[in-house]
């Protein structure tokens, strides 16, 4: 069966390259036939690409190569290694990352599609993966919900119960589906950082093969560092001047030791945090962006400012000296970054 496999990869040597970079990079493994672990053809994470070779034998060598080449996809976006939301849903993480493929590739295979989750609604243009993870997760709570209630109860159901459970099922054999698919999942730096090399060689020689346009910018989007916002701020109150010395006995002063009492200084820092709280930003990113604003205190900070501002700026800055429990949300309209700007160069006070 590894036959089948080492024939397109001997064809994308030449035809590929990026691609056989990717299936160089893993190990093939053969489950066992009997094992109904891996019920989609193949599957990968931890370094590995899994397929059951019943499955396989009965695909075409197209259907076969398309597979493997949606696979060495996902990988390329790293869904397999990175970007797992919190809390996990792994059966939702495959769900989002197929929606993601179709977005910019046309596939010729069957793959999971937005007509699949009827009444979710999604948005009007190619999402990124965790907003497509957003829109999905009610899904997957409500075919475990439905489980957990009717699973065992014994009463003989109406016909309308009847159709809601005949729907139930679908959509918990779905679930389970892409649940196992995508069991292999989890961060891996390792991985991220091996893939990212692979992305460069194949930027700085043009070797991309037959990934064209919406495709290839995904999978360079993807090798963005991100940006971690703690060091940011560490950095940042490290450069600040301090204006507030305080003595102490705690440390010696540095021209006569323990006889006189040393100082340390205070950071004296005007922080304006502003929070974007248009629309287009889901309740759960805000409790996210108030959460960071609270753990600012851990660094330092003293005092900060806090800014809503949609289409325009709410209401006056809100003054925070400790972390808050509550903080109440205004806007919810368009979203327009040049208001905050003109606010900080106009009060000038902000460091």
């Amino acid at each position: 069966m590894k036959e089948r496999f080492q024939d397109i990869a001997e064809e994308w040597f030449l035809t590929e390259p990026l691609l056989f970079a990717v299936y160089c990079s893993h190990r093939l493994v053969e489950v066992n036939p009997k094992d109904s672990v891996v019920t989609t053809v193949l599957r990968s994470g931890k370094g590995r690409i899994e397929y059951n070779p019943s499955v396989v034998a009965a695909l075409e060598r197209a259907s076969l190569e398309e597979f493997l080449r949606m696979e060495m996809i996902r990988i390329l976006l790293k869904h397999p290694y990175q970007r797992q939301p919190k809390p996990t849903r792994k059966d939702v993480c495959y769900w989002a990352s197929d929606l993601v493929l179709q977005d910019a590739y046309t596939p010729k295979v069957r793959l999971f599609r937005k007509d699949d989750f009827a009444g979710t609604a999604f948005p009007g243009y190619a999402a990124a993966f965790e907003e497509y993870y957003r829109c999905l997760m009610p899904l997957s709570e409500a075919c475990s919900g439905f489980n957990d209630e009717h699973g065992g109860s014994g009463d003989t159901p109406s016909e309308n119960s009847e159709q809601e459970e005949e729907r139930g099922k679908g959509n918990e054999q779905m679930r389970q589906r892409a649940e196992r698919a995508a069991d292999l999942w989890g961060e891996d730096q390792m991985m991220q950082e091996t893939i990212d090399r692979l992305i460069d060689v194949a930027e700085q020689s043009q070797s991309w093969g037959s990934l064209k346009g919406r495709m290839r910018e995904l999978i360079m989007a993807s090798t963005q560092a991100k940006v971690d916002c703690s060091k940011i701020l560490n950095g940042f109150r490290g450069s600040v001047l301090s204006s507030k010395r305080v003595l102490t006995r705690m440390r010696p002063s540095r021209r006569y030791g323990f006889d006189y009492m040393g100082s340390r200084h205070q950071f004296a820092t005007r922080l304006l945090v502003a929070v974007d709280v248009s629309g287009s930003v889901p309740s759960e990113s805000l409790r996210q962006f108030f959460g960071i604003v609270n753990r600012f205190f851990k660094y330092g900070i003293d005092k900060i400012d806090v800014l809503q501002f949609d289409n325009d700026i709410k209401g006056e800055p809100i003054s925070l000296k400790r972390a808050m429990k509550e903080i109440r949300v205004a806007g919810r309209g368009g979203t327009d970054y040049q208001k905050v700007f003109d606010f900080a160069c106009d009060d000038g006070a902000y460091d």
